[in-house]
């Protein structure tokens, strides 16, 4: 499946950019809600108030393009692929007897494709988007105070390193512990 189409890309740089507007959000609504404690005239705060308007509203019309090119994106090249392996059947046909004889092409058509259909959007496009935000980041910071460089990289190596290596660490021990409580479970109705 290619991944990097226009409606891939396109995806991507507003996924990310939907997270520097959460971001900046977060950032000019905290500013406002201290500057206004301090009661100062209303005008000084009104370009605040727009812009928490602003990155508000870009934030979820952001989001919802990335996930409308993602998904257009990845049901094209689902199609793609399906036709790739109907083609592929086709060429192959009386020749082989486990596709005569079993689930195996209607498994590989609907589920195995289906499988690679969810893994994009949950596996391969968030680190990515996560490391393109990272790295926006990283220059903001270094524009604005590049003594605080280490603690976002420090920040960063734990959010997009440590944790998901963790993660997965707990994941896979869990799934290994679950299987083998599996291979020695038998029913008792079985009599074993």
């Amino acid at each position: 499946m290619p991944l990097f189409t226009p409606n891939m890309i396109i995806a991507l740089l507003s996924s990310c950019a939907s997270s520097l507007a959460a971001i900046a959000l977060t950032a000019v609504s905290a500013w406002l809600i201290v500057e206004a404690s301090y009661q100062p005239p209303i005008m000084i705060l009104m370009v605040a108030i727009v812009g928490v308007r602003f990155f508000g509203l870009s934030r979820s019309v952001l989001l919802y393009l990335s996930r409308l090119k993602l998904h257009s994106a990845i049901f094209a090249s689902l199609g793609r692929l399906r036709s790739r392996l109907w083609e592929h059947f086709e060429a192959v046909g009386m020749g082989d007897r486990k596709l005569l004889t079993s689930d195996a092409a209607l498994r590989t058509m609907v589920s195995d494709a289906d499988d690679v259909r969810d893994l994009i959007p949950r596996t391969l496009f968030p680190p990515v988007a996560s490391s393109l935000v990272f790295l926006a980041v990283l220059i903001a910071a270094w524009a604005l105070d590049p003594a605080t460089l280490p603690v976002f990289l420090a920040l960063g190596a734990l959010n997009l390193v440590v944790v998901p290596a963790a993660v997965i660490w707990s994941e896979s021990a869990s799934l290994a512990e679950s299987e083998s409580s599996a291979a020695g479970y038998s029913p008792s109705w079985l009599g074993h």
